[in-house]
């Protein structure tokens, strides 16, 4: 009796959810021999560098004003995470990196906006099977960020031309995925996204100016396995 198309599309996403619903649960199960993917018991610490890629984005959007993709320097920060239970564990990100955005007046590059600033950030994290040479692990938290200084510079030479009023403090939201390799555990690949949640450029009456970053960096866990 042949299969009717509905029956099938239903028995596939009942496969798929199954899977991704296994996936984390394989590290819980205390019957089951430990997955080389599983976190590590108790404190850990790791230092973590990468680099930022971070725009402005603005609301409503000003005509013949747009922001642009820039790359910070760097971003340097040390990660405490502490084992929970089964695939869970929590963590803690506190260090340093430069944001920013450039700025485009009338399709011409203009300037770049650069903050440099103290980042506190906190979350859980979720382990996962490891698929192959790779064990991946997913991030969700939120951060605090402290404004250092805030500098208009000239695209190409980075000379500073002047300052600009960005906000004292920041708060984001972040996700990210981490892939650890398989034979050495204690490096892993970072790959973030930071939605930033705070105006600024309070002083603009008629728009507001959100951040937004991608970041991408390399975690050596310290003692490792």
């Amino acid at each position: 009796m042949p299969v009717s198309r509905r029956i099938l599309r239903r028995a596939v996403a009942a496969i798929v959810s199954g899977s991704l619903l296994a996936a984390p649960l394989a590290a819980q199960d205390p019957l089951a021999l430990p997955d080389e993917g599983a976190p590590r018991a108790g404190l850990q610490l790791a230092i973590q560098l990468g680099l930022p890629f971070t725009s402005f984005r603005e609301t409503p959007t000003v005509e013949g004003q747009t922001y642009t993709t820039v790359r910070g320097r760097s971003a340097f920060h040390v990660r405490a995470s502490y084992h929970l239970l089964g695939a869970t564990s929590v963590w803690l990100e506190g260090g340093q990196s430069e944001r920013g955005s450039g700025v485009q007046l009338n399709g011409e590059d203009a300037f770049d906006i650069r903050v440099n600033r103290w980042e506190l950030i906190a979350g859980a994290n979720v382990a996962l099977r490891c698929l192959g040479p790779v064990c991946p692990s997913v991030d969700v938290g939120a951060g605090a960020a402290r404004r250092r200084d805030a500098t208009l510079r000239e695209p190409g030479s980075r000379r500073i031309v002047g300052t600009t009023d960005v906000a004292l403090t920041e708060i984001s939201a972040v996700a990210g995925v981490r892939l650890a390799a398989r034979r050495w555990p204690q490096f892993a690949l970072v790959m973030r996204h930071e939605e930033g949640l705070t105006d600024l450029r309070r002083d603009l009456q008629n728009a507001t100016v959100k951040s937004r970053s991608q970041y991408l960096g390399v975690s050596l866990l310290l003692g490792g396995r």
